[in-house]
């Protein structure tokens, strides 16, 4: 909230006239908020008219970016429309001392939504479906819950064996479970939260926090099997809030409603069809959902808030650009973790999180995500800013949409976007002849010299004009994309071309994979395979070449768990000095092959893990 000192106009009194359409830029999409405490007390409260009312929201919160159509921000143009206001909400809704005064999406068992407990089958429930769904859960069955931007999948997070079929039925084998606990002190006892955490996890936007967990843990093991941190998020809606009253748990696995790749489900009849494989029963309501919006994900470090998905709570609030941009622009991200953005005047709209280009549903996410963010904006980009990888979706996407409108397309090297965007977040804006420089260290980005870079120096030098400074050696990727999903195979090709003999000593690694084929790695690594040199990379095969994980169930796994296993230890690597820095171009890069080698033999000599 921003404020300001005014001096009084001497008017008498004020109204609120109907909304006016707004230029493109100047109309605000408010984003969706969790449950504030005065709606929770009426909630509570015996006496109230909305006593356990599922639907109860005001001013200060419930549902916004996830049921409007278009601006401006009025019930007529919300997923409420339907629902005619009772003679007693009409009141609260007018009175301009009331807090429902104008909350667009206000109701009451008496005109508002209603909640149904539906089997796969079609037998329905309509009585006392809070209590039987958390029955159901205590009973240890998975149940569907239709939230604020779509349906979450919720199981009794101490419970192993439900857990195993979640994992089981969603194709998840070991990738973490967020977990929604039932209040601070459940939270508490789970992780080792900061009082920033708390107050985050407390915030109108009520993300998932991520923060060390506590061992021993009540919560079952598979929950977020080997990995340091756990993901906990409150109650965002009063739905979820009565789930937890009177129930003999308090955490919950609260996993986004979908199969494995595809975009969380929105809808009623969408959700029966894709996850009836998945859920036991379906809680479901009547109040649609216009636009699916996953939890937000964020991590404290140092008490500043380092965002790892923005999504519900957080979107489609804008960021301010420096100047006015010259014209619109959409751009269409990469292929992992994608996200659309929309600059437009002077501000930057982020579309909610998409996610990974896998599959046909996710690409047609990216249209719709990017397609929602000009209709509310009534803009039409015709400059498209795309990856300047040649087989990337998002890329084809961008392509299409500038023929069909006559518009011009950019590509970006996936690295340069990313220095371009940290620059941005910092305030640094280089102008004219001004220089700047960026460290780079990432997965992949596909360069322009055929190689995927991920660990260099970019010096920025004026507009348009840029440098690479590698500072890290490449590494054949054997078998293409099968050794990004099996960082074994990069480790294995590293130490095969830097010492051969490591491949044969009693390494971790070399109980997890096929010896022979490892072995065989020496040869294979000089034939033609892509080449990279991304520190992901090189996190990702030193967790390989530790036996944490040869092969990655979920993006990243390795590096995770290299992550947990390396807060256990305190002080510096031991080996650093062991391996000398290589010339290249103008510069010095660290050899990977050496540093997995140094690494292998400390292993070898004895080293804890959590040292090397």
């Amino acid at each position: 909230m921003v404020s300001r000192e005014a001096e009084p106009h001497g008017h008498s009194g004020f109204v609120i006239l109907e909304s006016r359409i707004q230029a493109a830029t100047e109309a605000l999409i408010p984003a969706d908020v969790s449950t504030c405490e005065a709606c929770l007390a009426e909630i509570f409260d015996p006496a109230n008219r909305r006593y356990l009312y599922p639907f109860t929201n005001c001013t200060a919160c419930g549902p916004r970016f996830t049921i409007i159509a278009e601006v401006p921000y009025d019930r007529s143009h919300t997923t409420m429309a339907g629902f005619s206001m009772c003679d007693a909400c009409r009141v609260e809704y007018e009175n301009p001392e009331d807090r429902r005064f104008h909350a667009e999406p206000t109701a009451c068992p008496v005109c508002g939504p209603h909640l149904w407990l539906e089997e796969p089958g079609g037998k329905t429930l309509t009585e006392g479906v809070v209590p039987a769904a958390a029955a159901l859960l205590r009973d240890g069955k998975i149940v569907a819950v239709k939230g604020l931007g779509g349906f979450h999948l919720a199981a009794d997070a101490r419970q192993d064996k439900v857990v195993a079929v979640l994992r089981q039925r969603k194709g998840r084998v070991a990738k973490p479970f967020a977990v929604m606990v039932r209040d601070l002190p459940a939270a508490r006892n789970l992780v080792q939260l900061s009082v920033e955490g708390e107050a985050l996890m407390a915030s109108p936007r009520s993300p998932v926090v991520l923060a060390p967990r506590r061992l021993p843990s009540p919560l079952a093991p598979n929950v977020a099997p080997g990995i340091g941190d756990l993901g906990l998020l409150l109650p965002t809606t009063p739905l979820h809030v009565e789930l937890f009253r009177g129930a003999v748990y308090d955490a919950l696995v609260m996993t986004s409603g979908n199969l494995s790749e595809e975009p969380i489900c929105l809808g009623n009849r969408e959700a029966l069809a894709r996850l009836s494989e998945l859920a036991d029963l379906f809680v479901l309501h009547d109040r649609d959902i216009l636009r699916r919006v996953d939890d937000s994900v964020v991590r404290l470090r140092e008490g500043e808030i380092m965002m790892i998905r923005r999504a519900r709570g957080y979107v489609p609030e804008p960021l301010e650009l420096p100047k006015p941009a010259a014209e619109p622009v959409l751009a269409l991200g990469g292929h992992l973790q994608v996200t659309a953005c929309l600059a437009a005047g002077d501000r930057a709209f982020l579309s909610q999180h998409v996610g990974d280009l896998e599959g046909d549903a996710a690409r047609g996410f990216l249209a719709e995500a990017a397609l929602g963010l000009e209709d509310f904006l009534e803009v039409r980009a015709r400059l498209l800013a795309v990856d300047e990888h040649p087989d990337y979706p998002s890329a084809w996407k961008g392509e299409e949409m500038a023929r069909q409108r006559g518009g011009r397309l950019l590509r970006l090297q996936h690295h340069l976007a990313h220095a371009a965007a940290v620059l941005a977040e910092n305030g640094v804006f280089p102008q004219g002849e001004d220089t700047a420089a960026a460290l780079i260290l990432d997965g992949t980005g596909w360069g322009p010299d055929g190689e995927a870079w991920g660990a260099e120096w970019l010096l920025l030098e004026g507009m348009g004009h840029w440098r690479r400074h590698p500072v890290l050696s490449s590494v054949p990727l054997v078998g293409g994309e099968q050794a990004v999903r099996a960082p074994w195979r990069v480790a294995a090709a590293a130490l095969a071309l830097e010492d051969p003999d490591l491949l044969a000593a009693d390494l971790p690694m070399m109980h997890l994979v096929p010896r022979a084929f490892a072995a065989q790695l020496g040869s294979l690594a000089k034939g033609p395979w892509p080449m990279a040199c991304g520190a992901g990379r090189l996190f990702e095969a030193a967790g390989a070449l530790l036996g944490l994980a040869v092969e990655n169930e979920w993006e990243g796994e390795a590096a995770v768990r290299l992550e947990t296993l390396a807060a256990q230890h305190e002080g510096p690597a031991p080996f650093w000095n062991e391996v000398e820095l290589k010339p290249r171009g103008e510069g010095m890069i660290l050899p990977f092959g050496a540093l997995l080698a140094a690494a292998a033999r400390r292993i070898l000599g004895g080293e804890e893990p959590a040292a090397v």
